[in-house]
């Protein structure tokens, strides 16, 4: 199995980071119809850049976002310096006019490791969000204040947060994987974290590896896979599929039959009967293709979207629901042009073509438009890419 994507941000950006950084001009804003929009990509997908978040001689990688309503989004990633050094945390907030940089109080740079990424956010609010970074540090903006912290269980790098989610004030989730053993024998066990309005407690998943990805259908109902081979080691694992019921995470009584050459990066969970997983499996070309199973709510099904095999590895890395009806699916590929599939009435689209690298996929609430955030194919300049009407 190898890591996905999503996952390889944590581990491995400061390598992708190694591409040459050109001097750029600062954060701007581009139109579909502006130059550098990719006008091509836009009449042949529908899909097109919004924002175009470049620094001179840096490089800019968003990985999350966070949509609240039609003018409240947050997206989060990190600033890169040459060589792969992470330099400072990067966090972009949608007004329903623009997209605007947010601008951290300094003091968090002392909660920030030049070794760790910054890159998950969920938001309640334009004055209520949680940015949190991959070794467990964190920010929260509650009203005007700013205030940090580290998660529990994280002194010494040993963890590796995955997924954030926020429900409420009184309920937000964070999950991942955290190291165990001696360095001889490390292992990842299952990580999750709720805070409860005053402070964060860990709480038991049952499981091994690291627990991400991770998909709602309410705070009272949450969907998450474990397991999965430990990064960068080859260390084969065995994905498992568990349930937050309210009071307690929980196996599933019926597993998919997935095997530790299967690579699970994606979830989205929209009821009892209807679960989606998402990840890769290794193809005849000695790359790997999309995998998507179904759970029906009697047994899980292979329903992978039918692609030519080729030698890049492509995944799918993000799910989230189309406003017009059924969900997209990022077939991402570390390196290289990506696309996205369009699932609805139990078949298939042809896989729309993009030019950018991108991590994560996001609907707006109650509008007929998705966000998307990444970089762009020079590994270079943050993107937020857009899909249906300008949100306002």
């Amino acid at each position: 199995m190898k890591i996905s994507p999503r996952r390889a941000v944590a581990l491995v950006a400061s390598a992708l980071a190694l591409a040459v950084i050109a001097p750029a001009a600062q954060a701007v804003t581009v139109h579909p119809s502006s130059p550098g929009a990719h006008p091509s990509a836009v009449s042949s997908t529908g899909w097109r850049i919004n924002t175009v978040i470049s620094v001179p001689h840096k490089a800019v990688v968003l990985v999350s976002l966070d949509p609240v309503s039609s003018g409240d989004a947050w997206a989060a990633g990190t600033l890169f310096a040459e060589y792969g050094t992470a330099l400072r945390p990067l966090l972009e907030h949608w007004n329903g006019r623009s997209w605007r940089r947010v601008a951290l109080p300094a003091a968090f740079a002392s909660h920030f490791s030049q070794q760790d990424i910054f890159g998950h956010v969920a938001a309640l609010s334009s004055t209520d969000v949680w940015a949190v970074s991959f070794l467990g540090h964190y920010a929260r903006l509650h009203g005007t204040r700013w205030t940090f912290g580290a998660l529990p269980g994280g002194a010494g790098g040993k963890l590796i947060i995955d997924t954030v989610k926020a429900f409420s004030r009184a309920d937000v989730w964070a999950f991942g994987g955290i190291s165990i053993g001696p360095k001889s024998a490390l292992k990842l066990a299952p990580y999750a974290a709720r805070f409860d309005g005053h402070q964060w407690t860990r709480i038991t998943v049952p499981g091994e590896g690291i627990l991400g990805p991770v998909s709602a259908i309410s705070a009272r109902d949450i969907w998450a896979v474990t397991g999965g081979e430990l990064p960068l080691t080859g260390i084969p694992g065995t994905a498992r599929v568990v349930r937050w019921n309210g009071a307690s995470w929980q196996q599933v009584a019926v597993q998919p039959a997935l095997s530790s050459r299967e690579s699970i990066s994606a979830l989205l969970a929209r009821s009892d009967t209807n679960v989606w997983i998402g990840g890769a499996v290794p193809n005849s070309k000695s790359g790997t293709s999309e995998l998507a199973v179904h759970w029906n709510g009697k047994t899980w099904l292979t329903a992978s979207p039918k692609a030519p095999a080729t030698r890049q590895d492509f995944y799918l890395t993000s799910f989230t629901p189309r406003p017009a009806g059924g969900f997209w699916a990022l077939g991402g590929n570390l390196i290289g042009a990506e696309r996205i599939w369009h699932h609805a009435g139990g078949r298939w689209s042809r896989p729309r073509p993009i030019p950018w690298n991108l991590f994560e996929l996001a609907t707006v609430p109650n509008t007929r438009s998705t966000w998307g955030v990444g970089w762009n194919a020079g590994l270079t300049k943050g993107l937020i890419v857009l899909h249906g009407p300008l949100p306002r």
